[in-house]
């Protein structure tokens, strides 16, 4: 699944960019709330969407009821007496008559990889990584095209990073569903997307495999976008070194690319 915004005017800026569902996605430099409005759509919004390079005709409130966006603290202060109830009452609350309530609830916690009994425990009880993924499994209720996770990585080690992200491109692969993270931890968005997308002050886009956006130093460098250490580590080994290594996710790949030129 694909979505473009071309030509697309948001508070007097003028933007074209696009997400799939073959990538996990990143953006950096927006606030939530603006993401949400040039997602969302205004009601008259001027420019062109196209879903699957085809000009989005339905009504708007149907392509929006496609989306979910899931805020850090989404469902966390709902007091409920178990994980079932829990997903019971937001699926009322947003206006979902699954025929089997049961089967939906187990559906969605299957998906993000949680083990079924965890229904019958209380929230507070949870992991940090086991309330990030239920968190994920209720925006699921809904059966979104678009899921959009803000700080997705806060508060988890990286071993429940790798987790979430195996957890998440299983997902995005067998349910063709857009994944799209909002944060500006450019460490983390640099080993765990695949797209990025980066907005400066004035609203400029820089947008590209992530691999080949954080490459442009310079670029980011004067956009005040902060550069991933394992990034600024390789362009001061080029620049001062003059050792041309490659740029690389892996700490490992980059020491033995120095054992080679070196």
């Amino acid at each position: 699944m694909e979505i473009e915004f071309k030509d697309y005017k948001f508070k007097n800026k003028i933007y074209n960019i696009k997400f799939n569902s073959k990538n996990i996605n990143g953006i950096i430099g927006k606030s939530l709330m603006e993401i949400e409005e040039i997602i969302r759509l205004k009601d008259k919004y001027e420019g062109k969407v196209l879903i699957d390079k085809k000009l989005l005709t339905e009504p708007i409130y149907q392509y929006r009821r496609k989306i979910t966006i899931l805020k850090e603290k989404d469902y966390l202060d709902i007091q409920k007496e178990t994980i079932y109830d829990l997903m019971e009452y937001i699926l009322e609350q947003k206006r979902i008559y699954p025929k089997n309530v049961q089967k939906k609830i187990n559906d969605s916690i299957r998906i993000v990889g949680l083990d079924k009994s965890i229904i019958n425990r209380n929230l507070i009880n949870l992991s940090k990584s086991e309330t990030k993924l239920l968190q994920i499994a209720i925006s699921l209720l809904s059966n979104p095209d678009i899921l959009i996770i803000e700080e997705p990585f806060k508060y988890l080690d990286m071993k429940k990073i790798k987790n979430l992200m195996i957890v998440l491109r299983k997902m995005k692969d067998q349910y063709n569903k857009i994944v799209i993270f909002l944060s500006n931890d450019t460490d983390k968005m640099f080993l765990n997307t695949d797209s990025i997308t980066i907005f400066n002050n004035e609203g400029k886009i820089i947008q590209g495999s992530t691999k080949d956006v954080f490459k442009k130093v310079k670029l980011l460098k004067d956009n005040m976008i902060n550069i991933p250490k394992i990034i600024d580590f390789t362009y001061n080994v080029r620049e001062n070194k003059h050792i041309k290594i490659e740029y690389h996710q892996d700490i490992r790949d980059i020491i033995k690319d120095i054992y080679k030129h070196v």
